[in-house]
C-alpha cells in the first residue's frame, strides 16, 4: 500500500470455466514477468536506442517473496528465473534470512522464531514457508496435479479467495508474511502455531487510502496528479 501514490494496474475479468476446463483441477497458479532489451545505449544529447534480446529482469506470484524470503545474494538470479526451475531456491526458503533476523529486529520478551515448523515435506527446517510459497497448502491451494514446488500465487477457485489462496484487495500481505515467517501463524498441531507476540508483528498500515470500487476492475480510482 502506497499512500498518496497511484500505480498502473492491468486488470483482467475471465470466467473460472475458461481457467480450469483444460486440466479439470480448480487449483491455478500466476505469475507474471517483466523483460527488457539486453543492450542499451544512452548518448550524450539524451537519446538512447535498445536492441538485442528481450530478457527477464524480474517475476512475481506470491508478493513480496523476493523481498522477504530470497537472501540479498540470490535476488537477482530469482528474478531472472521460472517457477519450474525454482528447487534451487528451496534451501533458502527453508532457511529464510529475514526469520533470522527478526529476533535481531524485534527485541521483545518471549520473541522466538522457530528454525524447524514440520509441514509434511520431509525436508527439514521451515516446511511452513516452503508449502506457503512452493508448494501450495494441502486442502486448501496446493493442485491434484502438483508435481515440482513453484513460487506463484495459487487459486483455489472452488472455495472462497483470501490469502495466501489468492490475492483480495483488502487482504493486508504484509502483515500476513512477516507474521507467517516469525512462525506466527504456522500449521496447526506444530509448536509455531499462532503464538503471541510473533502473530501481532504488522506495518502499521492496516487499510487502503482510498476506497475501493464496488464493480470491476474494483482497484481505487487514482490520485489527482495536480493536487
Amino acid at each position: 500500500m502506497i499512500r498518496s501514490s497511484s500505480v498502473h494496474t492491468i486488470a483482467l475479468q475471465i470466467p473460472i470455466a475458461h481457467l480450469t476446463e483444460k486440466y479439470g483441477d480448480p487449483v491455478i497458479g500466476v505469475w507474471a514477468t517483466t523483460h527488457r532489451r539486453s543492450s542499451e545505449i544512452r548518448r550524450s544529447n539524451g537519446t538512447e536506442s535498445h536492441g538485442g534480446n528481450w530478457v527477464q529482469v524480474s517475476r512475481l506470484g506470491m508478493p513480496l517473496v523476493n523481498e522477504v524470503v530470497i537472501p540479498i545474494g540470490m535476488k537477482d538470479k530469482f528474478n531472472a528465473s521460472q517457477p519450474r526451475k525454482d528447487t534451487q531456491f528451496a534451501a533458502s526458503v527453508l532457511t529464510p534470512e529475514l526469520a533470522n533476523l527478526m529476533p535481531v529486529l524485534y527485541p521483545v520478551p518471549g520473541f522466538t522464531v522457530p528454525t524447524s515448523v514440520d509441514a509434511g515435506l520431509g525436508l527439514g527446517g521451515r516446511e511452513d514457508i516452503a508449502t506457503i510459497f512452493l508448494t501450495g497448502i494441502p486442502g486448501v491451494n496446493r493442485s491434484s496435479l502438483f508435481s515440482r514446488p513453484g513460487e506463484m500465487i495459487r487459486l483455489n477457485t472452488s472455495t472462497a479467495s483470501g490469502f495466501p489462496n489468492g490475492r483480495l484487495l483488502t487482504d493486508d500481505v504484509t502483515d500476513v508474511e512477516l507474521r507467517a515467517l516469525a512462525g506466527g501463524i504456522g500449521f496447526p498441531g506444530t509448536e509455531a502455531f499462532n503464538v503471541s507476540p510473533n502473530n501481532a508483528l504488522g506495518d502499521g498500515v492496516n487499510a487502503n487510502d482510498k476506497p475501493f470500487m464496488a464493480a470491476f476492475p474494483y482497484v481505487a480510482g487514482p490520485w489527482s496528479g495536480t493536487d
